[in-house]
């Protein structure tokens, strides 16, 4: 009993002693020294997960700190391992691990891998690292990051004039709230007095919304206040990607520059399309590799959207050859969606020429198509067919001003939609093959994760945005494209690597290391579009996307050659340097022409 008495106290003393100083939790004997049952369930924790936002300068080496009961833990540092350390001993609790590693100025991504015995567990945390100094606080700026259930979480970060987040900011920020809800107790705020100090530039604070809105003001000494409505629609703001916070990170590029690598790309890819042969038909009979094939095909929206975004008619001109050389025809296999996206080009030059014979091809294949009704997950039963067929649709409705094609596509779009969205993660299957069963059986990455390819759900977003970009407003179901843009729009964001780029797998980025173009291109160019349209908030998206080109033009060549992409397929796969294809110069050029939008816009509006 005596003995039981003195582990009791020594654990008291230990809890006393951790809360003083916590670093003790790292020390060796003491973590040695706590006596737990070895076969205790297997736990995993990366130090710091309050602290997600660190500084230093760029070579500085900075400790990663793992707490866990396993037997070995394995971490990745951007994808990349830095090694396996393994424990001393079977008879401890929490042993303390560590690594010296250098942090991306872009960002890092950190996970641990532990294992015990026949059992894994993991443990993730993204790092924001700041080498730029900052001047003094200049202003404050509330987001809702977070809705769980009637209570939100602001996060309230400290900016300088330009915009840099103020890392040692030591202001007290008082707030307050008036409307129907009330202020929740926060971890380091002074009780009662409504007040809280920032760590590493931010502070958290907590509203019990009581179903009802609210207004929270924030105030620092020398600082303006700044209001924040919280009320029912915080759950849509919560589900936005968290603010970087340090715009000033990411250069804003000129017209010019931006320009430059549309023209390298576009013009090397031009000298360098495939080989026009007959190809295997994928189940279907062998067909004919030509202008109208979906590689081209999405290939040449990038074309177009360069030509009207600079008016260099070199491209249009380019394209309107291409298009004779075909006679304006769709590809040979009259439901197949890949042998329609080549559509969406002859409306754009409808558009310019109003040359009935250039869609009238592509106007009989739907005609055809119509004749006999159809479900979207028999002919649009993997999701790269959202981009290929329901732009071209939209187009032709608007070119024409009949109704029916429009109405095609939506009904089954929404179709498609059930068939392959995970309303859940908020992405998309690519096909059957990988949609989760309800018992949760299914196909899955390694780690257990499900299977969402960059590239399919890249389809999908710029297949969204091209939609909305001919839809009219007043369309019956455009709220609903809206609402889903958003969402993936939201999810594709907080799944970027800190590089700028996606990696081939969503949920299990250490399938490649390297971030792959394809995918990070329609990614960039969906959300430069939304932004560009106010459908996503420029303040909130625009870091990313400006990340993700500076991660676009690092895997251009020298000659304009766009690497890194992964080749024809399904799934995830291996990528490498030198491998190229022409739908991500497509990609690539539709998101630079979205990017010279924006620019002029910055431009003309003064900021």
């Amino acid at each position: 009993m005596m003995y039981s008495l003195y582990k009791h106290i020594r654990l008291v003393f230990l809890v006393i002693a951790i809360n003083i100083c916590p670093e003790l939790l790292f020390s060796e004997s003491l973590c040695n020294s706590i006596p737990v049952c070895s076969n205790s369930e297997p736990m995993v924790s990366i130090s710091g997960h309050d602290q997600t936002i660190r500084w230093g300068d760029r070579f500085d080496e900075h400790p990663v700190k793992v707490h866990s009961n396993c037997n070995e833990v394995e971490l990745f540092v951007n994808g990349v391992s830095q090694g396996v350390i393994t424990r001393n001993g079977d008879d401890f609790s929490i042993t303390g691990f560590q690594w010296n590693v250098r942090y991306n100025e872009r960002g890092t991504h950190l996970k641990v891998v532990a294992r015990k015995n026949d059992a894994v567990v993991i443990d993730k945390l993204d790092i924001n690292y700041q080498t730029l100094e900052w001047e003094e606080p200049y202003r404050l700026l509330p987001e809702v990051t977070e809705m769980n259930n009637d209570t939100a979480t602001v996060m309230v970060v400290v900016l300088d004039k330009n915009g840099v987040l103020c890392l040692d900011a030591d202001n007290i920020i008082a707030y307050s709230l008036i409307g129907d809800g009330q202020l929740i107790n926060t971890h380091g705020a002074t009780p009662y007095k409504h007040e809280i100090q920032p760590t590493n530039g931010s502070a958290r604070i907590r509203v019990k919304l009581n179903g009802g809105e609210s207004m929270l003001s924030v105030h620092s000494e020398q600082l303006p206040t700044a209001f924040i409505g919280v009320g029912p629609d915080s759950d849509d703001k919560a589900k936005q990607p968290e603010p970087l916070g340090c715009l000033s990170l990411f250069k804003l590029p000129s017209e010019e520059d931006i320009i430059q690598y549309m023209n390298l790309v576009a013009d090397w890819q031009l000298e360098n399309l495939p080989e026009r042969k007959q190809r295997p038909g994928s189940g279907y009979p062998p067909y004919w590799y030509d202008h109208f094939d979906w590689t081209n095909g999405s290939f040449y929206t990038g074309v177009m959207a360069h030509w009207r975004t600079t008016g260099n008619k070199k491209y249009f001109d380019t394209m309107l050859e291409f298009a004779e050389e075909v006679n304006y025809q769709p590809g040979t296999r009259l439901l197949h969606a890949d042998d329609h996206v080549i559509g969406q080009t002859y409306a754009e030059i409808y558009m310019e020429n109003q040359d009935r014979r250039v869609i009238q091809p592509m106007l009989d294949t739907f005609d055809k198509i119509m004749e006999t009704p159809h479900l979207g997950r028999e002919i649009w039963d993997w999701c790269d067919a959202l981009y290929m067929a329901p732009p071209t649709l939209v187009l032709l409705s608007n070119v024409t001003g009949d109704d029916k094609y429009i109405d095609f596509m939506d009904e089954l779009w929404w179709d498609a939609t059930d068939f392959l969205y995970d309303t859940e993660e908020k992405l998309f299957y690519r096909d059957n093959r990988f949609v989760i069963k309800e018992d949760g059986t299914g196909r899955r990455e390694k780690d257990g994760s499900k299977v969402f390819w960059s590239r399919g759900n890249g389809w999908v977003l710029g297949g969204l945005a091209r939609v909305l970009e001919y839809m009219p407003v007043d369309y019956h179901s455009r709220e609903k494209f809206e609402n889903l843009f958003r969402d993936m729009s939201a999810r594709i964001t907080k799944l970027q690597m800190p590089d700028g780029m996606w990696r081939s797998s969503l949920l299990y980025p250490e399938f490649n290391e390297a971030g792959e173009s394809s995918g990070t291109a329609f990614f960039a160019f969906s959300l430069a579009w939304g932004v560009n349209q106010g459908l996503l908030c420029e303040e909130t998206y625009m870091p990313y996307i400006l990340r993700s080109w500076n991660g676009l033009v690092n895997n251009v060549h020298p000659d304009g050659k766009l690497g890194w992409t992964q080749q024809t397929g399904f799934a995830p796969d291996d990528i490498h340097a030198d491998m190229s294809e022409v739908y991500g110069a497509g990609a690539f050029l539709l998101a630079g022409s979205e990017l010279v939008r924006y620019v002029n816009n910055t431009n003309q509006s003064g900021k």
